[in-house]
């Protein structure tokens, strides 16, 4: 029986990466290489679980972030480049947060600008109520119910 190991690779080209390996001698057979929601939905799917909503695209979630922010008094005048600018920032203050994703963006409130921040998080919330209501996630959430629900491979 062939052995399947896992590459968790976020941001590279999987076929480039293992052709590049290949290429140099490296054991490519039986090698998956995978990013973040691939390997999500692939231990949900050996978990028997399921993603509960639609994947959104890193277009989507500006999308839905720029239609929040138009929303906030604090950034009616925002241009979709400031969207992108936001929804980057978010997405890596996420990712550097384990558990308690919502209660840990509240410590924004502490910070040097309390306006902007307040704004920064009422566009979150909209937008994390916008996920709930119509039953969609980003990576970042399809992850996190990977790693709360799904059992070891």
């Amino acid at each position: 029986m062939l052995k399947e190991t896992i590459l968790y690779a976020p941001g590279i080209n999987d076929a480039a990466m293992l052709r590049t390996m290949a290429l140099h001698g490296a054991q490519a057979i039986g090698l998956r290489v995978m990013h973040g929601a691939e390997f999500a939905k692939y231990v949900l799917m050996r978990s028997g679980l399921t993603a509960d909503g639609t994947l959104l695209t890193p277009q989507e979630v500006t999308l839905m972030l720029a239609a929040e922010m138009r929303q906030c008094d604090y950034f009616r005048a925002a241009s979709f480049a400031d969207a992108e600018t936001l929804s980057a920032a978010l997405r890596a203050a996420r990712l550097l947060i384990a558990d308690g994703e919502a209660e840990r963006m509240e410590t924004l409130r502490e910070g040097l600008f309390p306006e902007k921040n307040a704004a920064v998080l009422k566009v979150y919330h909209g937008w994390c109520a916008a996920c709930r209501e119509q039953r969609r996630m980003d990576d970042i959430m399809l992850l996190r119910r990977a790693f709360e629900n799904g059992r070891p491979l």
